[in-house]
């Protein structure tokens, strides 16, 4: 491989393996349907709660100038490959078209997507005093920042 391809291939499987996003999982004490605190907050310790549904907050992120950026990346990198990096790159975008259908399922965390959204989470924290924010799958009894959350997020543009 070629070193643009190689630096471009581990910039990748570093967004989608970043180690520094942290789910804490749900604790025997919470209702169903939570999946987990996302953040935490030093600055409102005891704020409420917000939630944060997860099948909207995936989608907005890959409808989002973010992933969109990550897609023009790996495309120009592939248009520009030839032979086994070109192969190598067209695996790797196949890679995170299977990883974005397994978190749509539910089948897969969402650490990546956390990772690269945390600023617009800290924002919605800040804006709401909210102690932590959980990531939920139904509704919950916690105040709901998804539509905070989901403005946040640039969308891709056309």
């Amino acid at each position: 491989m070629q070193p643009a391809a190689l630096t471009a291939t581990g910039l990748l499987v570093a967004a989608l393996t970043l180690p520094s996003c942290h789910i804490e999982p749900a604790a025997s004490s919470e209702p169903s349907g939570h999946l987990g605190t996302i953040a935490m907050s030093v600055e409102h310790p005891l704020g409420p709660v917000g939630a944060i549904d997860r099948t909207q907050l995936l989608v907005a992120y890959y409808m989002s100038a973010h992933h969109a950026d990550d897609l023009e990346a790996l495309t120009a990198l592939r248009d520009a490959a030839e032979g086994d990096d070109r192969a190598a790159i067209e695996h790797a975008g196949q890679s995170m078209q299977s990883l974005a259908h397994r978190q749509l399922a539910g089948d897969e965390p969402l650490y990546a997507v956390l990772g690269r959204l945390d600023p617009q989470v800290r924002a919605v924290m800040h804006d709401r005093g909210l102690s932590r924010v959980v990531l939920v799958d139904i509704q919950s009894d916690h105040l709901d920042v998804t539509d905070d959350l989901v403005a946040r997020i640039e969308p891709a543009r056309d």
